[in-house]
């Protein structure tokens, strides 16, 4: 990933979370994102892909979980 993206990362759970963000520290990517993978409770989908939209750089990928 280049040094000039972003990552965002949205979780309501604080332990995965935490789990993640030192993983992201280790990779050396915790302060990038052109991609976003939604995996939330299915009925706000729409949501949180509304809000990936204004996150995701243009050119960048939002992914949605069981959607295909």
């Amino acid at each position: 990933m280049p040094a000039d993206d972003r990552l965002w990362c949205c979780d309501i759970s604080y332990e995965w979370t935490s789990i993640a963000r030192r993983h992201w520290i280790e990779a050396g990517v915790a302060d990038r994102v052109d991609l976003a993978f939604v995996d939330a409770d299915k009925t706000n989908y729409h949501t949180y892909y509304e809000r990936c939209l204004r996150l995701v750089r243009q050119g960048g990928l939002i992914l949605i979980d069981n959607v295909l």
